[in-house]
């Protein structure tokens, strides 16, 4: 009987290492990287423009980025994107922009250009401005984004999607 009472105290003790050790893994390798359509609701009234940025947080040695940006095109316009400062700060980039309008959708691009480190920390990536056609509320979708470092290894990282309340 005391064997058995050996055996089970044993199990219940390594169980506990076990979630012990995996919190602690976990907690280490958390994503504290973020991409952020920035103000995250910002509202205006129709026949207006307003501006949103794309920051992003925690980077470490962001060399490129891309993702995609959707919007409800019946109350707002992609008016022009420009890019950020983040990794213009750290040396030559190559940014491009591809929009189209009549579906809502915005792919965007950036990467450094040579033997350069990537850049750090926090920072504005593109600047994103819509006209609101129409009154109602518009989710400002990122999706489909990649980060990648120096080494040309993807960062992992969390998007935070932006609305807009059009009045």
């Amino acid at each position: 009987m005391n064997r058995r009472i050996l055996v089970a105290a044993s199990a219940v003790t390594i169980a506990i290492v076990a979630i012990a050790l995996a919190f602690i893994v976990l907690s280490r390798t958390g994503v504290s990287t973020v991409i952020s359509a920035t103000p995250n609701e910002p509202s205006a009234a129709v026949g207006n423009d307003f501006s949103i940025d794309i920051r992003i947080s925690d980077a470490v040695q962001l060399y490129g980025w891309e993702l995609k940006l959707a919007w409800n095109t019946t109350i707002l316009d992609l008016v022009n994107t420009t890019e950020g400062e983040f990794l213009k700060n750290d040396g030559n980039t190559l940014f491009n922009a591809t929009m189209e309008n009549t579906t809502g959708y915005l792919y965007l691009y950036c990467t450094l250009i040579g033997n350069v480190q990537g850049a750090n920390g926090n920072g504005n990536l593109a600047t994103v401005a819509f006209h609101i056609r129409e009154p109602g509320y518009s989710s400002l979708d990122l999706y489909d984004s990649k980060l990648l470092n120096t080494l040309e290894k993807l960062i992992p990282h969390q998007t935070h999607d932006g609305y807009v309340n059009a009045h």
